[in-house]
Parts: C-alpha cells; structure tokens; sequence
C-alpha cells in the first residue's frame, strides 16, 4: 500500500487537494494557470523529478474531467485562445504539456504567464473576440 502524499502546509492528501483547487463558480472567472498548478506541487507537497510530473498529469486529467481545456492569453486582459496542438484528450494533452515543461527545463513558470486550463465560456465568449 502506498502513502498518498500530503501538503506541507495542512496535511491534505494530494488527490483531495487537486480535486478542490478545480475551479468552481462563482470563482472560475478566470483559468488555471500551470504555475499554479507546478507552484502547488513543488511548495505544497515538496514534489520534484517524476513525482511532481505526475503531480501535473493528475491535476491535467482533474481538470479537463471538469471541461478546462489549454488556453493562452490572447494579448489583451479576459481574452483566451483554445491551444489546440497539445492533442484532444486529456490523456494527450496531459503528456504534450508535460513534454514540453520538461523541454523548458521542468520551471516553476513565472506567476500570471505561459499555458492556463480554462472552461469553453473563456475562449468561446464575446470577451474573447470569439463566437
């Protein structure tokens, strides 16, 4: 039997954290961004190497089971654009952003840049200059 990992700062078990920093109205206005997701699993569990991938890949599925897909800011403030490449899965794109993380050499990316996950309203709205 294996010992789930616990955060550092109040001992809940990693599967429960990930289930819980989900995004949910009314504060999921804006995406998650993957130096969220990176910044929990380094300073809140004490992750690295393979744990902290895998780490990523959980909140990866977690996330899109709850319909977030990759999005980038689209140059201006609440504008997103879909990032289609990363695959359609959440099987794909788990591996496709883990691969590339890794190509950057494995960043704590810097707070409010890069990759986020956001929900269809984000990238599909008026405010995204999309229809």
């Amino acid at each position: 039997m294996t010992k789930e990992p616990r955060h550092i700062g109040d001992g809940t078990p990693m599967n429960v954290w990930i289930d819980e920093m989900i995004p949910r109205a009314p504060y999921d206005d804006v995406p998650m961004g993957m130096w969220q997701i990176v910044n929990d699993g380094r300073a809140g569990f004490g992750l690295e190497g393979e744990a902290l991938a895998n780490y990523i890949r959980k909140s990866i599925h977690a996330l899109m089971d709850a319909g977030f897909k990759p999005v980038r800011g689209a140059g201006k403030p609440d504008r997103w654009q879909l990032q289609s490449q990363y695959g359609s899965n959440k099987h794909e794109v788990a591996e496709a952003v883990i691969a590339e993380w890794l190509r950057d050499g494995a960043p704590t990316p810097k707070p409010w840049t890069g990759l986020w996950f956001g929900l269809p309203r984000h990238y599909l709205s008026e405010r995204s200059g999309r229809s």
